[in-house]
């Protein structure tokens, strides 16, 4: 089991690394969702993801500007990212959009099912190319993308339109978009600096008779590396055994291929293990992330992905190194017993590799993950595991050898090589549901997780006066500046409220600095929201919910039909009291207009609110939710659905047992 790096490693005086929220309060969840991650030789790092958003923030972690790549009103994801040797950088990935912002483009016109988009901006962010890329006649989409010492930009990915073009010398697999027979293929491609010229393409894919095939007929480039001679290896996946590659050993699964500098020849194509794509269905040797490949100095490709093949259900990560001839030299098989699930690989300057997943499997996600290996495979003693959100989706390392990654929902971290990881907040979560969205709205309990955040030995708050204490425990946490109420400190954790109304986040920014005693931790950048509304869970992550006679409702103890039932929420935001760390000393019912829907199946039954409010004895950004189970209720439980004030969309809170 991996542990959280123990606080006996942590000294009190940190050095520049930072953790930030990318995100910004006009932006809805998906467009602070991260795709990839890189960095340049001054240490800024670039994050592209849903949305098409491209984000810089400089060494210190301060966000230099964030700009949009594609229309509002279209899907655009940035899948993949890397900068040049000038300094410019490079985007690829999708989008449906059929108005695209174009600059010197290579293809101007869009495929209306998806297409591949390809983008190049200065340093400031400056936009010098857009284009469209990946054919006409079919979808496609851009997964990898690296950059040479010349600035030629090369891209992996898929497609199924027939008109993407194949030079001589390398695969030209036919594939097509035809709904009856589609055949999706890999690409790989290297255009020029300026990205008006392909100086190569190759597409290789799967047979092409193979009408109403289930699963369809799948290959694609996951990610793409460059050597210091101008090889480029692309590291893919494959549902079908009959590529037209010269391989000894036709397979399903993971593979890897080398294009010779000259473009005109692949060097050599290995089949990594058997078994489908991820989503498939069947067993996968071989499981790829989105950026699986990296390279060292003397050109090995190192390879990392996850298998199920050897210890039964539980994925764990592989990791392996071919040489420059495509020779197995090693495998790893790390990972704990629940399972680990790496997403990307980068390698340091001195050919040591870094790793970022996700423990767990895809149906129960754990902790995410950075663990670094030696040369040789050995583990290193740096092994962490970071609150949900915090990492797992890409890495990278800059000249200077500090280690650059990002989690899926937007939050950005930095690690100094060779140094202790610095005490500062790696996550804020809703204290409710514990979910890590990088948002906060006032009146909310939120709960603050890292590393040296508190004491050792933990403290929970006993109010004074009615008040729940800003100082505890030699700790004070700053939000823009003003002391917030605590309810728990530890070196890990710290349970707090986020007053309302919130003073200081007039650009719906917040700022939040953990004290320390003396010692001042890095500043926490979220974005605030007029609600975040989420639902107290019980042991396991299910909704709690008390019967009328104050027992715990379960399977076991349904609640009667006609008797009321209460849950406990926080984050109803403005709508809710003001919230200023007071323990709440009567009712106070603000939601009398609510409603709740008890749905089982296509059966819904609406149930107004018996009360929704303060919750006597509690701290005030906790609100308490009572409803009635209908009289005549046929079902043994139900799903509880509930509009917060000023949100439209029904949230659904959890389940309900109900007796029969």
């Amino acid at each position: 089991m991996r542990l959280w790096l123990p606080f006996a490693l942590l000294i009190s005086a940190y050095g520049a690394d930072f953790t930030t929220y990318i995100g910004g309060p006009s932006q809805n969840p998906d467009q602070s969702t991260a795709g990839a991650l890189a960095t340049d030789l001054a240490g800024d790092t670039y994050v592209t993801g849903v949305n098409g958003f491209v984000t810089k923030l400089d060494p210190a972690g301060n966000i230099a500007f964030t700009a949009t790549l594609g229309p509002g009103n279209s899907y655009t994801y940035g899948h993949a990212i890397a900068v040049d040797p000038s300094g410019n950088v490079w985007i690829g990935g999708q989008t449906l959009a059929t108005d695209f912002p174009l600059v010197n483009a290579l293809q101007s016109s869009p495929n209306a099912s998806g297409s591949g988009f390809l983008v190049k901006m200065a340093p400031d962010g400056t936009v010098l190319y857009s284009s469209y890329f990946g054919g006409t006649l079919g979808d496609s989409a851009v997964y990898g993308i690296a950059t040479d010492a010349n600035g030629n930009v090369y891209v992996t990915g898929f497609t199924d339109a027939s008109d993407f073009p194949a030079t001589a010398g390398l695969p030209a697999s036919p594939v097509t978009a035809i709904s009856s027979a589609p055949v999706y293929g890999a690409f790989a491609a290297k255009l020029d600096s300026a990205g008006q010229k392909i100086l190569y393409s190759t597409v290789i894919a799967g047979p092409q008779a193979c009408a109403f095939c289930f699963p369809v007929p799948t290959t694609q480039g996951n990610g793409i590396a460059v050597d210091g001679a101008g090889n480029a290896l692309v590291a893919g996946s494959t549902n079908t055994t009959d590529l037209p590659v010269p391989s000894s050993a036709p397979a399903l699964g993971a593979f890897v291929f080398r294009i010779n500098a000259a473009g005109n020849a692949l060097v050599y194509f290995t089949y990594l293990g058997s078994g489908g794509l991820a989503g498939n269905s069947g067993t996968s040797t071989i499981t790829l992330g989105t950026r699986p490949i990296a390279l060292d100095a003397s050109g090995n490709a190192y390879v990392a992905g996850y298998t199920n093949s050897i210890v039964g259900a539980n994925p764990q990560t592989i990791a392996m190194v071919l040489t420059p001839a495509g020779v197995f030299e090693f495998g790893v098989l790390l990972g704990s017993p629940a399972g680990s699930r790496p997403n990307a690989i980068a390698l340091d300057a001195s050919g040591n590799a870094w790793l970022t997943g996700t423990n767990g499997s895809a149906s129960a996600p754990g902790e995410p993950f950075v663990e670094q290996l030696t040369s040789t495979g050995a583990i290193l003693p740096y092994l962490a595991d970071f609150p949900p959100g915090a990492a797992g989706q890409d890495i990278a390392i800059d000249a200077s050898g500090v280690v650059h990654f990002a989690g899926p929902i937007g939050l950005v971290s930095t690690i100094t090589e060779g140094q202790p990881l610095a005490p500062r907040a790696l996550g804020i979560v809703s204290a409710a549901s514990g979910e890590l969205s990088g948002t906060v709205a006032p009146g909310e309990i939120i709960s603050i997780y890292g590393l040296g955040l508190g004491p050792t030995n933990p403290v929970t708050a006993t109010p004074e006066n009615g008040l729940f204490p800003t100082s505890l425990g030699g700790i004070q946490v700053l939000l823009n500046g003003v002391p917030i109420p605590l309810l728990y400190v530890s070196a890990t954790q710290i349970d707090a409220e986020i007053p309302s109304p919130l003073q200081g986040a007039a650009t719906g920014i917040a700022l939040v600095r953990v004290m320390n005693n003396s010692a001042l931790l890095p500043d926490f950048r979220l974005a605030v929201i007029s609600s975040d509304f989420a639902v107290f869970e019980k042991s396991g992550g299910s909704m709690a919910v008390m019967n009328q006679d104050g027992t715990v409702n379960k399977i076991g103890n349904p609640a009667q039909p006609g008797s009321i039932v209460s849950i406990w929420a926080t984050g109803f935001g403005a709508t809710g009291p003001p919230a200023d760390g007071a323990v709440a000393a009567s009712a106070n019912n603000y939601c009398g207009s609510c409603q709740v829907t008890l749905n089982f199946g296509p059966n819904n039954v609406f149930e107004a609110v018996q009360y929704a409010g303060s919750s006597p004895g509690l701290i005030d950004g906790v609100m308490q939710i009572n409803f009635m189970i209908p009289a005549q209720f046929p079902y043994n439980g139900a799903w509880v659905y509930f509009a917060p004030p000023g949100d439209q969309p029904l949230l659904r809170l959890g389940w309900v047992d109900i007796s029969q």
